[in-house]
Parts: structure tokens; C-alpha cells; sequence
């Protein structure tokens, strides 16, 4: 995860506000190197460091987004610690993960987050709502988080799924539009990274009350293939 502000481009500036929001939230800082600080938060490590930003967003999505390459001249790149491991895909280190990337944006005033897995470049104000929303109970902000490609023809894919899974899933239909794929995508896109990836093949109610989602696993179980179907097809 990148994150862009103005107040970013000095480096010094990332030592001081790093101290200043560990002493504010109670995290604890590890170590302190030229090139990154290493954070505790609750039993999970948390690893922060300047980034360059020039060049970056032309290759980004942009979701509420504004930014140009122009106005970015350097980043504050938040990782995972290397002891995490798998273990990023519980829920409760992407909650973390996030609550530390807003609590870092509004100490630092950020203007975007750059989401490297899915390539998706989001408003700051955009992504600190959706995100203060999930962490508050609400749904997994999923269109800053994850994206959708469509072949044109009843199907889209997500990308970037599987950083919080380990999976990635394609939704079709043949008589869904785009713009119902995409909410149902979303809602089942939710539904993983909350409870975490399917595991078996299985038939369920989709959101209308006539529809049938079937779901298929692939062999490794890396990719789950979602048919909705009508039951008066």
C-alpha cells in the first residue's frame, strides 16, 4: 500500500509523524532505520518507508480519484512485517492493516492511496470513508481494495482478490447486465474476505428471489468460477 502527501516528500517528516502517531495510538516502534520504521500494533508488525511516487499512478485504476503523475513526488509505502506471513489473510490483520493506513493518512493529511495488488488508486477521503465504515461494522470497502475485468460477454473477473484470500473468483451469467454483475460480484467479494475463501462447490440463493449461484472450485483452489442462473431458466 502507497500512500501519497505532500508533507510525504520530506523524509525527516516520516520519523516525526510515525513517533507522533505511536504515542497518540499506543503503538509501539521496533526500530527506526534511515530507510523505514518497523511498528507493533497489536501483536502484529507493521513496516513503513519512503517511496518513490513519479510514474506510479499512470499504471493505477483511478476510483474517486483526481491525482496525476505531476502531483506526486513521493510515497510512504505501508507493508506487512515479514513474520506475518500467510497470516495476512486474517481478517483481523487486513482490519489493522487498514486502521493504520487511516490513522497515518490523517496524520499526514494524504491526498491518495495507491492499493498496489489490485492496481487501484483511490481519493484519500474516498477510501478513509469506506474504510471507517468496515471498521465500524460495515461492508469490506471492496472497489478500492479489489478490481473487476470484464470479457465483454456476461463475465468479469476480480484482481487482487487473492492478496486478502488466496483466491480469485469470475462471475457470469447470460442474462445479467454489467452494472448487476458487478453488485453481485461485490457482495460475494465481501463475503470472502470477511469469512475467508470457499472451500467446497456448493448451490446457493443469489439476491434475487429467483436466482441460483453455483460455485465451482478450481483444482488448486486458487480460482472459484460463479454461474448465476435463474430458476426459470
Amino acid at each position: 500500500m502507497l500512500l501519497d502527501g505532500n508533507s510525504a516528500r520530506q523524509p525527516g517528516l516520516l520519523l516525526q509523524s510515525t513517533r507522533r502517531l505511536a504515542a497518540k495510538q499506543g503503538y509501539t516502534i521496533v526500530s527506526e532505520h534511515h530507510d523505514h520504521i518497523d511498528i507493533m500494533i497489536k501483536g502484529a508488525g507493521f513496516r513503513c518507508s519512503l517511496s518513490r511516487g513519479a510514474g506510479l499512478v499512470s499504471e493505477y485504476k483511478p476510483v474517486f480519484c483526481t491525482i496525476d503523475n505531476d502531483s506526486i513526488g513521493m510515497c510512504i509505502a505501508l507493508e506487512l512485517g515479514d513474520h506475518i506471513g500467510s497470516g495476512r489473510t486474517a481478517p483481523t490483520i487486513i482490519r489493522q492493516l487498514l486502521e493504520f493506513a487511516v490513522s497515518f493518512g490523517d496524520e499526514l493529511s494524504l491526498t491518495a492511496v495507491l492499493w498496489t495488488p489490485a492496481k487501484i488508486a483511490s481519493g484519500y477521503d474516498y477510501f478513509r470513508d469506506v474504510v471507517g465504515q468496515y471498521l465500524s461494522g460495515g461492508a469490506f470497502p471492496v472497489l478500492p481494495l479489489v478490481d473487476f475485468k470484464s470479457d465483454g460477454d456476461g463475465e468479469i473477473s476480480s484482481a487482487g482478490l487473492s492478496w486478502f484470500s488466496n483466491q480469485e473468483i469470475t462471475v457470469s451469467s447470460a442474462t445479467l447486465e454489467q452494472k448487476q454483475l458487478v453488485r453481485r460480484a461485490v457482495r460475494i467479494v465481501h463475503d470472502i474476505a470477511v469469512n475467508g475463501p470457499i472451500t467446497e462447490e456448493m448451490e446457493i440463493a443469489g439476491l434475487e428471489p429467483n436466482e441460483k449461484l453455483h460455485f465451482r472450485l478450481s483444482q488448486d483452489g486458487n480460482r472459484v468460477d460463479i454461474a448465476i442462473s435463474s430458476i426459470m431458466e
